[in-house]
């Protein structure tokens, strides 16, 4: 029982900091390049539920489709080189999940595997992208 009370209290402050960086984020960029990605990645957001999640994709490739997640307290910033070196010949998305980057605060108190999971199925349904996708995450 008593475990359980600091455990709850550890995701909660996962989730205010998640909330706070997210709060602290540069305003967004809808749908140009970033400043510190190359000319071919452009920065999108696309609705996915309530939230609004914001994504980089490299323009053209055709052999395929690669989905980069991030880790938690980080954002799709972490795949910049990858988009840029590796993904010529794919089409490329790194998604910036709800209360990252420059996806729309967390609205929610407690964090997920299973949330996150159902965000980036949602992203490839708005993208409607209905192919396999090879996934890389961290």
């Amino acid at each position: 029982m008593r475990h359980t009370r600091y455990c709850r209290r550890a995701v909660s402050a996962v989730a205010f900091l998640t909330a706070f960086i997210s709060w602290c984020a540069p305003a967004p960029l809808h749908a140009q390049a970033s400043s510190e990605a190359p000319a071919s990645i452009l920065l999108k957001k696309v609705a996915v539920g309530q939230a609004e999640i914001a994504y980089r994709e490299t323009v053209g490739g055709r052999d395929g489709i690669v989905l980069f997640l991030h880790p938690l307290l980080n954002d799709s910033r972490m795949w910049l080189d990858q988009l840029a070196g590796a993904c010529g010949t794919r089409r490329c998305i790194a998604m910036d999940f709800e209360g990252h980057g420059y996806s729309s605060p967390l609205m929610r108190e407690t964090i997920s595997l299973e949330a996150y999971a159902a965000q980036a199925i949602g992203l490839l349904d708005a993208l409607k992208i209905d192919r396999p996708v090879d996934v890389v995450a961290f």
